[in-house]
């Protein structure tokens, strides 16, 4: 576990499942929310319920996975990048703050 007001951080990782996934956004404090709006240009919206939703189509996709990959210096295979593509984006982010809580709490 990392120290108080050290952040941990996960590099070099191959990420298979949305669990890790998850571990490595909370890890290196990444926000999906904030790569959208200006990497790729898509306005957030905290009702959207798909990607499709936000005005994603499958190039939006790809492009933030590997711009995701290339940030964090990893890779995220096929079969998770589907899973995050049929996700609930603000599932997915609620899920991130919540493992970033639960950290912060030493849990």
């Amino acid at each position: 576990m990392a120290e108080s007001g050290e952040t941990k951080r996960i590099r070099n990782m191959i990420i298979t499942t949305i669990e890790e996934f998850i571990t490595l956004l909370d890890s290196n404090n990444f926000s999906i929310e904030e790569l959208c709006s200006t990497q790729i240009g898509v306005d957030w919206d905290y009702e959207a319920s798909s990607f499709a939703e936000l005005g994603f189509d499958g190039l939006d996709i790809v492009e933030m996975i590997m711009e995701i990959e290339k940030v964090l210096d990893c890779e995220i295979r096929d079969a998770c990048a589907e899973l995050i593509e049929d996700m609930n984006p603000n599932d997915l982010t609620k899920r991130v703050r919540r493992m970033k809580r639960l950290d912060d709490l030493g849990i």
